[in-house]
């Protein structure tokens, strides 16, 4: 019987060798054993009924997240992904996942702190931005990249922390979702996933990035930028923490004290801008100024 296929990816910091394609992920050029599994549950038994919602183990270390129409995902340790595909979900919408939320938790068990945001490069530090769901988090990302940016992640923030305590963002995945990709000159394949279209982008040239300024996008009338204290700014970040519901006691106090030390390293700024395409270079040159300082 032939072996089964397996694609070895670079993701996050993390090699990660999955039974399944993961299309907009960038392959792993260097051998070595993989730091995260993601098997195809068609070979195994599926979850009970009773157990296809939402849950977590007492200490966190074994988590389920259910997609209806997509699949079941079950998360050990932060090392090992069995997912569980339903029709008439395809790769693209699988993998959606996998690299979304799935990775979230993933990334939390192996204990780093991740945020709901799409992130960029702006000269040699990362801008992680924030906003509720529908926000334009990817929007923008994707502005960024048409002025040359790397894109670092779409939807989810990793982040740790260098050996001098500086916040650092590990790279996820070069694609952005969006619902025009002509909003993206600089992309190379797209494909439609969920409720968006999917547009690849060039890999960045570094896969961990300090991070210089966090971003929170509110609605207004024009562009305005202000900086919050830090007691405001750790609240926020508190806020758009990714797997808040599957968090244990521990967990909860472990990503208190990791907002709160982001806030104390890194400046946390709102971002108020109108909601039309044709403003988006302001807001982008708005944050490139605030990172750069320049005038």
């Amino acid at each position: 019987m032939p072996a089964a296929t397996t694609f070895d990816y670079r993701i996050a910091g993390l090699r990660v060798r999955s039974a399944l394609p993961l299309p907009g992920a960038v392959l792993a050029v260097d051998g070595g054993p993989a730091d995260l599994e993601v098997n195809d549950g068609a070979a195994e038994r599926r979850p009970r009924p009773e157990g296809r919602l939402n849950a977590r183990s007492a200490d966190g270390q074994r988590a389920r997240l259910v997609a209806p129409g997509i699949g079941v995902f079950e998360i050990e340790s932060g090392r090992r992904v069995t997912a569980w595909r339903e029709p008439p979900a395809d790769a693209a919408g699988l993998a959606h996942w996998i690299l979304g939320p799935v990775l979230a938790v993933v990334a939390t068990q192996r204990g780093s702190l991740v945020l709901h945001g799409a992130v960029i490069q702006i000269a040699d530090g990362a801008v992680i931005v924030m906003g509720d769901s529908g926000a334009g988090k990817s929007t923008l990302a994707a502005a960024g990249a048409a002025r040359g940016h790397a894109v670092l992640a779409d939807d989810i923030a990793i982040v740790s922390a260098a050996d001098d305590g500086t916040p650092e963002v590990h790279a996820h995945a070069p694609l952005v979702r969006v619902d025009d990709p002509t909003l993206v000159p600089t992309a190379g394949r797209s494909w439609p996933s969920v409720d968006k279209q999917v547009c690849t982008l060039p890999p960045p040239m570094r896969t961990c990035v300090p991070v210089a300024a966090v971003v929170v996008l509110e609605d207004a009338p024009e562009v305005r930028i202000t900086r919050l204290g830090r007691a405001d700014a750790a609240f926020r970040l508190l806020t758009h923490s990714f797997c808040r519901p599957l968090f244990t006691t521990a967990q909860q106090g472990d990503n208190l004290h990791e907002c709160a030390h982001v806030a104390t390293r890194v400046s946390v700024h709102v971002v108020q801008r109108p909601r039309r395409l044709a403003d988006l270079p302001a807001v982008v040159g708005a944050i490139e100024q605030l990172v750069t300082g320049s005038g």
